[in-house]
């Protein structure tokens, strides 16, 4: 994802900036800030898997997306189990600094949208998952492997119908 030139200095960029193509390709200094998101997405992974969260699935989603750079994608059982996954991850990301910029669904739990920044935070109850199922509409995003996760009960290349 592409970074404003407002946080980056003139040192940051590859040698492209400024050729007669006109693009400029980030270098370190965004490769360093997508190293952090994901620390931070796995580390709201983590929060999701010790409270028993259902299938949970990280997705890269920078080359397809100017609004983030990490799909967090989760079931929860009932809408207790919803709300648990939600408030641990928006406790782990108020831990770690992040803010809520937006949230959605929280009054029937049903899918739950919550934007933190580079990280999206979506979960689901089952019906809606598999209604909705994200994971098809993103089968070209690179998946990250989330540590302690259990693998997924559904089979590989799964779509829902």
């Amino acid at each position: 994802m592409f970074q404003p030139l407002t946080l980056m200095t003139t040192g940051d960029y590859d040698h492209n900036v400024g050729s007669s193509s006109g693009s400029a390709r980030p270098g370190s200094f965004h490769r360093r800030l997508l190293i952090e998101t994901l620390k931070q997405a796995l580390r709201l992974a983590e929060a999701m898997v010790e409270k028993k969260a259902i299938d949970p699935v990280l997705l890269e989603v920078t080359d397809f997306v100017s609004y983030g750079d990490y799909l967090l994608i989760a079931t929860g059982t009932s809408r207790p189990h919803v709300e648990a996954l939600v408030e641990a991850c928006t406790a782990e990301a108020a831990a770690q600094g992040m803010t809520v910029l937006n949230s959605e669904g929280r009054e029937t739990c049903r899918w739950v949208l919550v934007d933190y920044g580079e990280v999206l935070l979506h979960v689901f109850q089952p019906n809606e998952r598999g209604y909705y199922d994200l994971e098809g509409m993103w089968l070209d995003a690179k998946p990250i492997e989330i540590p302690g996760a259990e693998p997924s009960s559904y089979p590989a290349g799964f779509v829902a119908s």
